[in-house]
């Protein structure tokens, strides 16, 4: 039991160390969704043409879902890994960039064979307006708004007290199944209809070129101990 909740987030969002080896950047630490992005494309840059920035959506807020391709080859087959579908998941978001920065310049022997292996599709943040909202709210947090640093859905507004749906539910795929909620202002809100917000459009839109060649698609959450495989909506593989 967590007896002062307002003091992890006040320590979590005070703090700007650890840096990656170039001083600019670390992975024991949260950063803002600008700071993440500058950082992407300084990697990209350094890449010597491995690694590219590209735009794998766009949000509500007009923020674009910025992600990394690492591809050493042509025609590989594809893995995509996501980070932050919850915006108050920080944790997934700096696991995504981790990830991100050993593929394209880690060390490791095994890493470096998995890197050349696949094209890698990698975004650390593919619900970039709710991890801002969690950021930019947390250091105001009231008993009137108790949930902000705990924000998990998207933005888009839905009535004048609720926003958003929880995009990691409102793809098309047995939508509204199971596991939802048909309270606007639920964190397990659906969306209106399937594909209802655009954040799931245009990522559906990136993705489906890749479909053909995408050998595993990865998304990580926090918290918890779990190995999830599909589908959320059966028990069967």
């Amino acid at each position: 039991m967590i007896r002062n909740v307002q003091g992890h987030i006040d320590n979590q969002t005070q703090s700007d160390v650890g840096r990656d080896r170039h001083g600019e950047f670390g992975f024991d630490n949260f950063y803002r969704i600008d700071t993440i992005y500058s950082w992407m494309y300084k990697l990209a840059k350094r890449s010597g043409g491995v690694a590219s920035v590209v735009k794998g959506g766009l949000t509500s807020e007009g923020r674009h879902i910025l992600g990394v391709r690492v591809a050493h080859a042509p025609d590989l087959p594809v893995v995509i890994l996501e980070g932050g579908v919850h915006g108050r998941e920080w944790a997934s978001t700096a696991a995504a960039a981790f990830v991100l920065d050993q593929l394209v310049a880690g060390e490791d022997p095994e890493v470096r064979r998995l890197a050349r292996s696949y094209e890698w599709h990698v975004f650390p943040s593919v619900n970039p307006d709710g991890y801002e909202y969690s950021h930019t709210t947390a250091a105001r947090m009231t008993l009137m708004t108790p949930q902000d640093r705990l924000w998990s859905k998207s933005r888009a507004r839905t009535t004048v007290r609720c926003h958003g749906a929880d995009l990691n539910r409102n793809f098309p795929h047995h939508w509204g199944t199971t596991g939802v909620s048909w309270d606007m202002c639920s964190n397990l809100y659906p969306g209106t209809r399937a594909a209802s917000e655009i954040e799931t459009r245009t990522r559906m839109a990136y993705l489906s070129p890749l479909l053909d060649r995408t050998r595993a698609f990865i998304a990580l959450h926090s918290y918890g101990q779990f190995l999830l495989f599909p589908w959320g909506h059966s028990t069967s593989r």
